[in-house]
C-alpha cells in the first residue's frame, strides 16, 4: 500500500513505532492491528502526520473502522509527539470520538468488575507479582472506584518511597505480598502517604490546571484500603526494579504507564471474565469516571443516598445471592427499597469511618439497646492499658487522662441530651446528613452536628481546628491531620519555657488529644492508629523526666 503524497517522515516514524510496539508485545494480535492501521491510514494522509491539527487528527481517527486500530492510531500519534515537532498539542484519545466509549457503565458491569478487582484472588495476585503490566492494569482499574481522575492524572499518581514508608526494599515487598504477610496497617501507611502527597503539593488535573484552580482529591474508603495500598506498593516495587535495570525502553518515571489502557493487556491479565463484563469493548477511563460520578449523583437525587455506601454494603455481603454477590439492578433496587433510613445511616457512618463517643450516642439514639452495645461496657481499664503501653504513662497520668475523657464525654453527652428533645424525624435528618458527609467541619474528614442545623454555626469560631469540640463527628482520615497537630503539640511542650505554657499544653494533651487518641485506639486498634499518628514511645516519657508536664494548681504534679 503506497501513500498518495510524499510523507517520508511519517513512514519512518511508523517503522520505528512498529519496532517499539513489538518490543512491548510480540503477539499476532498487535501485528494485525498495526497492519490494519497502516492499510487504512496511509491512503488518507494528505501531508506529514506531524502537520495535522487536533481536529484533523480526530477526523482521521473517526474514519478508522476498527476500534483496536483506532487505539494503535492514538498510540502512534503520542509516539510522534514525543519525537517530532507536531502541530497538534492536545492528546488524541478514543474518548474524543462519538459512540459507546462515552457512555457510563451499567450497574451490573460496575459491580461485577468490582467483584473481580476487590475480592481475594490468588491467581490474579500471582500474575501481578510476576509481571509489572499485570500489576499496573489491576491498580489502574481499581483506582476508578476511589477517585474520578483522568488517565493522565492516574499515570502520574505519586509513588511512595518503600523503605521510608514500609521499611522494605522492592524485593522484600514482593516477598511480603507473596507470602501473605502484607498487612492492612502496611496498606494504610501507603495510602496515607499518597493522600498526603496529593494534598501537600496541591496536585491539579493536568488537562485543566492552567484554566482552573481545582485540585485533585484522593480518599480511599476503608473497604478498599487493603487492595489499593497493596497494589500501589506492588507497582512501586516493579517500578524500582525497572529503574535499577536501566533498560532505556522501559518507563520507570511513573508508577503506571500508558500500557494500562490497552485492551490486550486487560485480556491477558483478567482473562475471559473481562470479556464477560465488557464484551468487545475496553474498560474506558471516560466511561468509568462517568459511572463513578453519575451513579452517585443520580441515586443521591432519586433516593437521597450515594451509591458508594450501597456497593460497599453488597460487597461486604449484606445481600448475597446463591452465587455470591447480587449482580442485577433489580436486586440492587430491591435491596435499597428494603433498607430503611436507620440501615442507611448505619452504613454511611461505617463507610465514612466515623468513630468515638459521639458515634456511640448517635447509634444508641437510633437503635434499641440490645442492638447496639459498642459502649455498653466502656472497659476503660483495658482501653487505657493500650495507651499506657504506647506512651509508657505513669498511673497518675492515666488518672489525668481518665479525667479528660470523662470531661470530654460529659460535654458530648450534654449535646446529645439536647438532640434527644428534638422531634424524632428531625433528629433522623440530622444523623442522615452526618452519615452522608453533608455537614463538614473546619477540618477535612470531620463532620459537625451544629452544621446540620446551620451552615454558619460554630461553637468555637476563634479556633482554627475542631479537635476536642463536643459537636465534632470525626472520621478515620481525620487522624492524619490530628496526628500532625499531636506531633506539633508535643514539640510545643518540649520547647515550652514558662509554667503557663507548660500548663496549657499539658491540659491540651491530657484533656483534648489523649481522649480522642484513646477513642481511635478503641475503635481501630493501636496498630491501625499507629499508621496515622506517629509518636515514639519515649516522647511523653522524656517530657515527664524533663519536668515539661505541668498540671494546674490543685493537681498533684507527680513524676
Amino acid at each position: 500500500m503506497k501513500p498518495n503524497v510524499n510523507i517520508p517522515r511519517t513512514l519512518e516514524a511508523y517503522d520505528n513505532f512498529i519496532i517499539k510496539r513489538f518490543r512491548e508485545n510480540q503477539t499476532g494480535y498487535v501485528y494485525t492491528n498495526l497492519v490494519n492501521l497502516y492499510v487504512v491510514m496511509v491512503p488518507m494522509l494528505q501531508k506529514e502526520i506531524m502537520r495535522y491539527t487536533t481536529d484533523e487528527l480526530t477526523e482521521l481517527l473517526e474514519a478508522i473502522p476498527q476500534q483496536v486500530a483506532q487505539r494503535e492510531f492514538t498510540n502512534f500519534i503520542d509516539y510522534c509527539k514525543k519525537r517530532y515537532v507536531s502541530k497538534s498539542k492536545e492528546r488524541i484519545k478514543l474518548g474524543t470520538t462519538k459512540g459507546k466509549g462515552n457512555e457510563a457503565y451499567t450497574f451490573e458491569q460496575w459491580l461485577e468488575f468490582a467483584r473481580l478487582l476487590f475480592s481475594p484472588n490468588q491467581e490474579l495476585l500471582k500474575k501481578a507479582i510476576t509481571n509489572r503490566t499485570n500489576a499496573m492494569v489491576w491498580l489502574y482499574s481499581a483506582l476508578h472506584y476511589v477517585c474520578g481522575w483522568r488517565t493522565d492524572d492516574l499515570i502520574k499518581l505519586p509513588f511512595p518511597p518503600l523503605e521510608n514508608v514500609l521499611g522494605l526494599n522492592e524485593e522484600e515487598v514482593f516477598e511480603c505480598i507473596q507470602t501473605g504477610e502484607f498487612t492492612l496497617e502496611m496498606a494504610q501507611r501507603v495510602v496515607n502517604y499518597v493522600m498526603l502527597e496529593v494534598k501537600a503539593f496541591h496536585i491539579k488535573p493536568r488537562k485543566t490546571r492552567r484554566k482552573h484552580n481545582q485540585r485533585l482529591k484522593f480518599v480511599v474508603n476503608d473497604d478498599y484500603v487493603y487492595i489499593i495500598g497493596l497494589l500501589i506498593a506492588l507497582c512501586e516495587a516493579h517500578r524500582v526494579k525497572v529503574e535499577k535495570s536501566k533498560h532505556r525502553w522501559l518507563n520507570s518515571s511513573t508508577i503506571l504507564t500508558e500500557r494500562v489502557t490497552k485492551r490486550e493487556t486487560h485480556i491477558e491479565f483478567f482473562g475471559e471474565a473481562y470479556n464477560h463484563i465488557f464484551g468487545n469493548e475496553t474498560f474506558s477511563n471516560n466511561s468509568a469516571t462517568k459511572t463513578y460520578f453519575n451513579w452517585n449523583q443520580k441515586l443521591s437525587q432519586d433516593e437521597g443516598w450515594g451509591m458508594g455506601y450501597e456497593i460497599n454494603a453488597i460487597l461486604r455481603g449484606h445481600y448475597r445471592g446463591k452465587d455470591g454477590i447480587a449482580q442485577t439492578t433489580q436486586v440492587y433496587l430491591k435491596y435499597i427499597n428494603k433498607s430503611n433510613d436507620v440501615d442507611k445511616i448505619t452504613e454511611g457512618l461505617l463507610a465514612r469511618g466515623v468513630f468515638g463517643f459521639s458515634k456511640h450516642l448517635l447509634m444508641k439514639a437510633l437503635l434499641h439497646e440490645d442492638e447496639y452495645r459498642e459502649y455498653t461496657v466502656l472497659q476503660l481499664t483495658q482501653q487505657n492499658q493500650a495507651i499506657q503501653e504506647m506512651f509508657n504513662l505513669k498511673p497518675f497520668h492515666i488518672e489525668q487522662m481518665v479525667k479528660g475523657i470523662t470531661e470530654y464525654r460529659g460535654r458530648v453527652l450534654e449535646v446529645f441530651q439536647q438532640l434527644m428533645t428534638t422531634h424524632k424525624g428531625q433528629m433522623k435528618e440530622i444523623f442522615k446528613k452526618i452519615s452522608m458527609g453533608e455537614a463538614p467541619s473546619k477540618m477535612e474528614h470531620s463532620q459537625c452536628l451544629l452544621k446540620t442545623v446551620s451552615r454558619s454555626a460554630c461553637a468555637y469560631p476563634t479556633r482554627e481546628h475542631c479537635i476536642g469540640c463536643e459537636y465534632a463527628m470525626n472520621e478515620m482520615y481525620f487522624l492524619i491531620e490530628f496526628g500532625q497537630r499531636f506531633k506539633q503539640l508535643l514539640n510545643n511542650l518540649r520547647n515550652a519555657k514558662h509554667d503557663f505554657d507548660k500548663q496549657r499544653y499539658t491540659y491540651a494533651l491530657f484533656y483534648v488529644y489523649l481522649p480522642i487518641f484513646q477513642e481511635a485506639v478503641s475503635y481501630f486498634g493501636k496498630e491501625r492508629v499507629g499508621t496515622f499518628v506517629k509518636v515514639a514511645k519515649q516522647e511523653i516519657n522524656e517530657l515527664r523526666e524533663n519536668n515539661q508536664l505541668l498540671f494546674g494548681e490543685g493537681e498533684n504534679n507527680v513524676s
